[in-house]
């Protein structure tokens, strides 16, 4: 007498469409593999967008009057806007924008601004985005004040001076202001505090 097998079977084909409609794939045992890969391609691209979002990258400092304080790989006194990575990771500035108006942007080429460091580019006008060249928007600034902001690749606002920043004095940058903190002594650490009597006792302790 024959017993029937009761153990499970796998469909022959299951078809699965991604949101954007751009792959029904079979999911046959022949493909799993093709599957596997272009759902682990998916995740990264989730996993980039997410770190994009919450990237640090701000304008920190313009000049929308620059009347020779800087001058660009041109020669020109292009009016200037420098970024900085605040954060602890490095961002690729791919798909981040700038803009000095709402309707229109001007967006990055791949370049990756590392933790800490400061970036200029020139607001000239002149569309420039060549490897290894310093970038040029597409737009200039206006030193009688206009709207200025850092866009991040999902939309939100990485910087906005906004409705406009004010009247620019030429040659003087405008931004926000930067701190830091120093650790003079150690947690725990003996210390001792004294006020001085004199200029001698100052200088000598």
């Amino acid at each position: 007498m024959r017993v029937p097998d009761s153990r499970p079977t796998l469909p022959s084909e299951l078809r699965l469409r991604f949101p954007d409609g751009g792959w029904n794939l079979p999911l046959t045992l022949h493909n799993r593999c093709q599957f596997m890969f272009r759902l682990a391609a998916l995740c990264s691209l989730t996993f980039w967008a997410i770190a994009q979002s919450h990237a640090t990258v701000v304008i920190s400092e313009f000049m929308a009057a620059n009347n020779g304080t800087l001058r660009d790989d041109f020669g020109d006194a292009s009016d200037w806007i420098e970024l900085h990575n605040s954060g602890h990771a490095p961002v690729n500035l791919q798909g981040w924008a700038l803009t000095d108006r709402p309707a229109s942007r001007w967006y990055f080429p791949s370049h990756v601004i590392e933790p800490g460091e400061f970036m200029v580019l020139f607001a000239s006008g002149r569309d420039r985005k060549l490897p290894g060249a310093p970038l040029h928007t597409s737009f200039a600034l206006s030193a009688a004040g206009e709207y200025l902001a850092l866009i991040r690749p999902d939309g939100s606002v990485a910087t906005a001076f906004s409705p406009t920043y004010p009247r620019q004095v030429p040659d003087v940058s405008y931004g926000f202001a930067s701190t830091s903190t120093e650790t003079m002594v150690a947690p725990g650490a003996p210390g001792q505090a004294g006020v001085p009597t004199s200029l001698d006792d100052f200088e000598q302790n």
